[in-house]
């Protein structure tokens, strides 16, 4: 079989900051290895088991909470959920969500009185200049006062809180979010919910209830290792920084897309590969791609940005 070539990745005519947009997520990409960005634009990913189906699943049941579902219905939820697999794993999977929904619920019951949600994954798609900005909130709410807030939710298996701490207090996403807020809204948010949800080590050799009981006891003995939140305030001289270093970033991507476009001979030479990003948290889904110089074990995805989904 004859798989497509690397060497052969171009930059789609097709997409442009002016008209498609960028969101974080793909920004990010930029700022971590511009040959992944020219793999995402071009919409390639790894066919692979999803690594992050808890996490997605997780997500999900967050979402249908604070929509306004009754734990019964989350419950419900979360039993129809289609996760990639084995029977086991999802088993196994599926018994730890249980739990940790069940408890999140518990713990967060001043969410449902206290808090205003306004929205719900809520989609945007802002004008920065002449550039597009796409995005999709967790949730935005109302505080006792009125404060407008941004939630964002996390499954974390291990948790650095000394980074945390002092890297959420210029965290692209949350620092793009505020921005969209504010040319959305004309007044900055009061700040961010970080609000994370760590994910349990589970033993192979416990049976799926073995499994469950263990973690309810675990769970219920010490929710706060479990549940962990953050308020992160950001003050309008932060976001206005952010927004003059967005501009200047946004203009070297659209001025690397357009020279590219004029001449194709400039694309391996502008997307080059940063050597230093390919094994960092996560190994980078296109190594293989890079080392072999062609796409065997890839597919191109139908949409550019599955994360708006």
């Amino acid at each position: 079989m004859e798989y497509f070539k690397v060497k052969n990745l171009t930059v789609p005519k097709t997409y442009s900051l002016q008209e498609v947009g960028i969101t974080q997520s793909l920004l990010s990409t930029w700022k971590t290895c511009r040959r992944k960005f020219l793999f995402s634009i071009n919409r390639w990913e790894r066919i692979e088991n999803d690594r992050f189906a808890y996490h997605s699943m997780m997500h999900y049941l967050l979402e249908v909470l604070y929509s306004g579902a009754t734990g019964v219905t989350i419950l419900k939820e979360l039993t129809k959920y289609k996760l990639p697999g084995k029977p086991d794993e999802i088993e196994t999977m599926k018994a730890v969500a249980q739990v940790m929904i069940s408890y999140y619920i518990m713990h967060y019951k001043k969410d449902f009185t206290e808090k205003r949600f306004e929205s719900v994954e809520g989609k945007f798609s802002i004008k920065f200049g002449d550039y597009l900005l796409l995005g999709k909130k967790d949730g935005r709410f109302r505080d006792k006062q009125g404060g407008r807030w941004h939630i964002e939710h996390k499954n974390y298996a291990r948790i650095d809180e000394d980074f945390l701490m002092q890297h959420l207090s210029f965290d692209l996403q949350n620092m793009f979010y505020a921005l969209a807020d504010l040319i959305e809204f004309k007044k900055p948010l009061k700040g961010v919910l970080y609000n994370i949800i760590r994910k349990p080590e589970t033993r192979k050799e416990r049976s799926t209830q073995e499994l469950y009981q263990h973690l309810e006891k675990e769970v219920s003995k010490n929710p706060e290792h479990y549940f962990i939140r953050y308020e992160i305030p950001y003050a309008l001289s932060e976001i206005e920084e952010f927004k003059r270093s967005l501009q200047f970033q946004l203009d070297e991507i659209d001025s690397t897309i357009g020279g590219c476009h004029a001449d194709t001979e400039l694309i391996p030479v502008a997307f080059y590969k940063n050597e230093s990003a390919c094994d960092g948290k996560y190994r980078c889904p296109f190594l293989g791609a890079c080392s072999t110089g062609n796409m065997c074990g890839y597919r191109q995805r139908k949409v550019l940005f599955p994360e708006l989904i």
